[in-house]
């Protein structure tokens, strides 16, 4: 048995769309999958490695480490690198002292990527992909995004290859006519975290009853908007001259105040488009004759913790069909995430 974190997210794009369209023209989200299954059959894993980096510069290579399916949904491994040496892989002492590390380098094994796996859980009927964490502290979420629209891009059966006058081939557009002449869509693969309707439904519809806003998050002064806000804290403590001392604090500010609709609507995009929050960050609201009572957005996000009867290969490694297995056993009780 093992304990796993599963959150899901909602794939808001999956496919070829046209400039400005919300449908894809063609591509969904169990035919990519299928065909990202069907390509990587009995490829080794060297080759299964689809860019340098992900969509950020920052990233390691990353590689499809296996997928499963069922007729219903997906599980997949990616293989995130991580940096390494000739002389193979770095570790630091516990016992280091600050500014004088102990670094070491853990010999590789020929011909091995150093890395740790990632796991996905996919969907298509409900249009949702989960990540699914075994203790480890990273999802692999954004570089999993980005290794699916480097295969949308280049590698499922609707790109087209132009193989003359080149000397490599190119990507040249894409089609699902059979016909070799490009259409004018464009891939992509986007996701969003899973929001449950119900939390949020209750803050929209009761707006004219908010009493309070809250909101607890951390400032730092090496960012502009955070470094105008905390002068005005500062301001506000009555101090006589704002302070030019690099800050990182928590703050919790509690409003009594009900915002408009616009006002409202504003305040919940800005906090799921906030990529940079941490644990703790969180916008709150209380109502009238709920008192005592904080409704967090965070919470409504489809997050859990559960057991899962799995099977380990390795020490890093998970067998792909035993997730699969149980995750369908436990599936009632995991997409109640959802509601």
């Amino acid at each position: 048995m093992e304990s796993a974190k599963i959150s899901f997210f909602r794939v808001d794009r999956c496919g070829y769309y046209r400039h400005g369209e919300h449908a894809a023209d063609f591509g969904h989200l169990g035919d990519i999958f299928s065909q990202l299954r069907d390509w990587s059959a009995g490829v080794e894993l060297v080759d299964t490695k689809l860019a340098e980096a992900g969509e950020h510069a920052d990233q390691q290579p990353v590689y499809l480490a296996g997928i499963h399916n069922d007729s219903s949904s997906f599980v997949f491994a990616t293989w995130n690198e991580v940096p390494s040496h000739e002389a193979g892989v770095a570790s630091i002492s516990l016992s280091s002292k600050v500014g004088k590390p102990k670094v070491s380098l853990n010999a590789l094994p020929p011909n091995s990527i150093p890395g740790y796996a990632t796991y996905f859980w996919v969907i298509p009927s409900r249009n949702l992909v989960a990540t699914i964490r075994f203790g480890r502290p990273v999802s692999g979420q954004t570089a999993m995004v980005g290794y699916i629209n480097r295969f949308l891009q280049q590698y499922t059966a609707y790109a087209i290859w132009d193989k003359t006058g080149t000397p490599d081939a190119t990507v040249v557009g894409f089609t699902d006519q059979g016909d070799g002449v490009p259409l004018k869509v464009r891939p992509k693969f986007r996701t969003s975290a899973f929001v449950k309707p119900g939390l949020r439904e209750k803050i929209v519809q009761d707006r004219l009853s908010i009493a309070k806003v809250i909101r607890r998050g951390h400032l730092s002064t090496t960012k502009q908007t955070d470094r105008a806000i905390f002068q005005k804290f500062v301001q506000f403590l009555r101090s006589e001259k704002p302070t030019s001392a690099a800050v990182h604090q928590s703050a919790y500010l509690e409003l009594e105040y009900t915002p408009d609709e616009q006002e409202l609507q504003a305040m919940i995009t800005a906090e799921d488009a906030d990529l940079d929050a941490f644990g703790w960050d969180d916008l709150g609201f209380t109502f009238k004759g709920e008192a005592g009572k904080i409704y967090w957005l965070g919470r409504s996000s489809a997050v859990g913790d559960f057991t899962l009867a799995v099977e380990r290969v390795d020490e890093e490694t998970i067998s792909l069909p035993s997730l699969l297995n149980a995750l369908n056993d436990n599936r009632a009780q995991i997409l109640k995430l959802l509601e």
